[in-house]
């Protein structure tokens, strides 16, 4: 039996039978008996009525019960699902190559509750007076700028040991070390695509002499595991990227040189040595030192508005990383 008309203020077609069959027990019964009392009473006059309106207001009644069942029921699905998120949680956000803990990709990293401070890096007890000049004349520059170096260990792990106390100082969520950094770089490099190793390979014949793919293989090793066995790999313009690509920051890189030297050398024959250096410098402190910067962004442009700063200090074949702060 279909019956279309003005049964509810919410409806404009209503098939009564098929919502009598949708009825509860209870109210299927309750219509039933009342539509019989009325028909009996009123010798069939205004049963269909009396039907129809009865099973509009059970239907409602009907689904007002469902729905607040069904609220209840979410309830405890979406309290149960919390539980498990909650104990399936992990403890530790951290990458396998120790990056700091992230809010979110677009926010980038957490700032912890208590933050670390990293550690003081002793001065060198002894160094020769050539290097003595040479960090004098780049404190002096750096000044220029509103800038300082903090020490670095001078072992051969001086780039990356730069790194970790700036990491350190910017993230404060443990010490970081120069071995945790070089980690860093070989399980990045692991996992690059053919494009990004082409693009380092670029960069890695500027730089050095060695082969990219002994850089490749042998980043990861300290200073200390090499000992006697030859030199590390040390930092350079590529160590310098691969660290933005993989912290998401800005490297800036301070390059202090003396290139009043090295045009002596050239027009002299290297004819000055020693302590004859260091005279020459001293008589032109201001031309004999000059301070360039590069910049290294994040490849994939997604930085998390961090930076770090180092300076970049050499003569002949000795070189040296050091991290710098604001005065």
């Amino acid at each position: 039996m279909s019956v279309t008309g003005g049964v509810g203020p919410q409806v404009n077609s209503f098939n009564t039978w098929e919502s009598f069959q949708k009825l509860s027990g209870g109210f299927q019964a309750l219509t039933i008996i009342t539509v019989a009392v009325v028909t009996i009473f009123t010798l069939g006059i205004g049963s269909v009525f009396v039907f129809r309106a009865l099973v509009n207001a059970f239907s409602k009644l009907n689904l007002q019960g469902e729905a607040a069942h069904e609220r209840t029921a979410n309830k405890a699905h979406q309290g149960a699902l919390k539980n498990l998120i909650d104990k399936d949680k992990p403890l530790s956000t951290e990458t396998e190559i120790n990056l700091p803990k992230q809010e979110s990709i677009a926010s980038g990293k957490t700032e912890p509750s208590k933050k670390i401070e990293p550690t003081k890096r002793p001065m060198p007890k002894t160094m020769s007076p050539w290097k003595e000049f040479l960090r004098t004349q780049l404190a002096i520059q750096l000044e220029k700028i509103g800038l300082q170096f903090e020490e670095s260990y001078e072992n051969g792990d001086c780039f990356f040991d730069a790194v970790a106390y700036q990491l350190t100082h910017i993230y404060g969520d443990k010490q970081y070390t120069a071995k945790d950094v070089r980690v860093a770089i070989s399980e990045h490099l692991k996992k690059a695509g053919s494009e990004d190793h082409q693009r380092y390979g670029k960069m890695h014949k500027g730089d050095v002499d060695s082969t990219y793919e002994h850089f490749c293989s042998e980043i990861h090793k300290s200073a200390e595991e090499f000992k006697d066995a030859g030199s590390p790999i040390w930092g350079n313009t590529l160590t310098a990227q691969i660290i933005a690509d993989i912290y998401k920051i800005d490297v800036k890189v301070w390059s202090a040189s003396l290139i009043s030297i090295t045009l002596l050398e050239t027009l002299e024959g290297n004819m000055y040595e020693g302590f004859e250096y260091i005279e020459i410098q001293k008589a032109n402190p201001e031309v004999c030192t000059i301070l360039d910067d590069r910049t290294f962004h994040p490849h994939d442009k997604t930085g998390n508005g961090k930076s770090i700063q180092l300076a970049a200090i050499d003569r002949h074949t000795w070189g040296h990383w050091l991290p710098l702060l604001p005065m």
